[in-house]
């Protein structure tokens, strides 16, 4: 029965998608108007060169912020229920792995990763930062960040990658990019606007301090996103070592 449902579920979605597909524009044709609007308003009105970072931190704030309020909630749900499965011993590396060497690569794939470790860094603050002026913004260059201390596992052990993970400043950093983003909308309410609207001064196009409050909103959800992706991936990398040892590793 689940089969049936499933192939007819199937045949019913191939459908509405062939469906659609039939009014699809040929390729290179456009005819958004709602594009053109925002290509022609986003320098003059909101001196931002990035028409992208303008509609997710400006034009439609709202929707970001529902975004991130999503990922927040998100990433507090999985280590609420991830961290209940730890022990107050837990089960040591080489019992997890116990076949697995004490260095798994090479010394100069481990170079490598030192080399690019602050590579990575500097690349996802200049994607962060710069969200107001070219293609970026605190989503991509959070996830970007996120992935530093990863490389510091993929190349080592996860006791030094545990050593050096700030945990508690992850969690605060999540909590404080969600409530930054939130809180930054009150200010179009102490001053007299809507919620979100950018009351602050838009500087001059191609600047750093251009875009009023896209910058600040973007800065909260870099925060939220890269300190929330770290912690997922700490809770995931975690997992095999929070089973009680006589359950073994692949109970």
């Amino acid at each position: 029965m689940r089969k049936l449902l499933a192939g007819a579920a199937c045949i019913a979605f191939l459908f509405c998608l062939l469906l659609g597909m039939r009014k699809l524009p040929a390729v290179g044709e456009w005819s958004g108007r709602y594009g053109i609007e925002l290509n022609h308003a986003s320098v003059p009105e909101r001196q931002a060169s990035n028409v992208v970072s303008a509609v997710n931190f400006d034009f439609r704030a709202l929707d970001t912020l529902g975004e991130e309020t999503m990922l927040f909630a998100a990433v507090t749900a999985l280590t609420l229920l991830l961290r209940s499965q730890r022990h107050d011993q837990p089960i040591q590396e080489d019992e997890v792995r116990p076949n697995r060497p004490h260095r798994l690569t090479t010394s100069a794939i481990r170079l490598l990763a030192l080399f690019l470790l602050p590579v990575v860094v500097v690349f996802g603050f200049n994607l962060a930062l710069h969200a107001q002026i070219t293609p970026g913004g605190g989503f991509q260059g959070g996830a970007v960040l996120a992935t530093a201390l990863l490389q510091v596992y993929l190349v080592s052990r996860f006791s030094v990658y545990k050593k050096i993970f700030p945990e508690k400043l992850a969690e605060a950093g999540d909590a404080g990019g969600a409530a930054l983003y939130a809180l930054a909308g009150l200010l179009g309410l102490l001053t007299g606007a809507t919620y979100l609207q950018n009351v602050l001064p838009l500087g001059k196009s191609g600047e750093f301090f251009s875009g009023g409050m896209i910058m600040l909103v973007n800065l909260g959800v870099a925060l939220e996103v890269s300190c929330g992706f770290s912690l997922m991936m700490k809770e995931f990398i975690q997992q095999p070592f929070n089973r009680r040892p006589e359950t073994g590793p692949h109970a």
